[in-house]
């Protein structure tokens, strides 16, 4: 999961991810790969399309929470 600043950022991204992995694509908006393929699909759009952005992936955001705001 990552974070992005707003909802048009994030469908700008999966739309973008959703064309990189077109060629593996299954029924009901699925995708016929590994798990790690699918995360570097959306850290290569991510960065692609929004390189200054401020983004975070989840068990980032999920660390700093827990360290009382410490990286």
């Amino acid at each position: 999961m990552l974070w992005v600043p707003d909802r048009g950022i994030a469908t700008t991204i999966a739309k973008a991810v959703q064309c990189d992995l077109a060629p593996h694509a299954k029924t009901g908006g699925w995708f016929d790969v590994e798990p790690e393929t699918a995360t570097a699909a959306l850290e290569i759009a991510s960065v692609r399309i929004y390189a200054g952005e401020a983004m975070a992936w989840h068990d980032q955001l999920m660390a700093q929470w827990t360290n009382g705001g410490r990286t």
